[in-house]
């Protein structure tokens, strides 16, 4: 059975594509921004406190340890979601070859998946600091942290997962029998 081409699969591919460079360029501007955090502190301090005074209380060299925190979870989220964008290309292209129905893909999404799981996890830790700058600044609202939307993509993730597992194993056994 042939199935009618569509442009979709490939207009997909070059959004994912897309999609990766964008995340790729924000990885790098957090590396320079923890590389600036890490350096030049002091400057960037000095130049932040021009144009508003650090509230009472906050320590400087405090804020440059949550800062860096914040930097460096980021630079890990956004490799997780390079590697995880880059796996639904590879889905993506079966898809645009006819064969979607694989067990390679069966385990893509399962380590997506997998890498959704690690990436709400790690976004706990980024809801704290978040909730830290807020309560010191009454300018600054994050939303960071634990997402319903998340749990559910995660949960849809898994399920697709053993969907593709099913049909790898039936396409299979239908091989088999002709």
């Amino acid at each position: 059975m042939t199935t009618p081409q569509t442009a979709l699969p490939s207009v997909t591919r070059w959004a994912v594509i897309l999609t990766m460079a964008l995340v790729v360029v924000a990885a790098c501007a957090l590396v320079v921004l923890a590389g600036v955090i890490g350096f030049a502190w002091p400057d960037v301090v000095a130049g932040i406190t021009k144009e508003h005074p650090i509230p009472a209380g906050l320590d400087p060299a405090g804020m440059q340890s949550f800062a860096l925190t914040f930097c460096l979870i980021g630079i890990g989220l956004m490799a997780a979601i390079i590697w995880s964008l880059h796996q639904l290309r590879k889905i993506v292209d079966t898809v645009r070859d006819g064969d979607p129905f694989v067990q390679m893909n069966a385990n893509r999404l399962r380590r997506i998946g997998w890498v959704m799981v690690g990436i709400q996890v790690a976004g706990m830790p980024i809801g704290i600091i978040a909730k830290q700058l807020e309560r010191h600044f009454e300018h600054v609202h994050l939303d960071a942290g634990f997402s319903l939307n998340g749990l559910l993509a995660i949960l849809l993730i898994f399920v697709l997962a053993r969907v593709f597992e099913q049909g790898a194993a039936m396409r299979e056994d239908l091989e088999g029998t002709v």
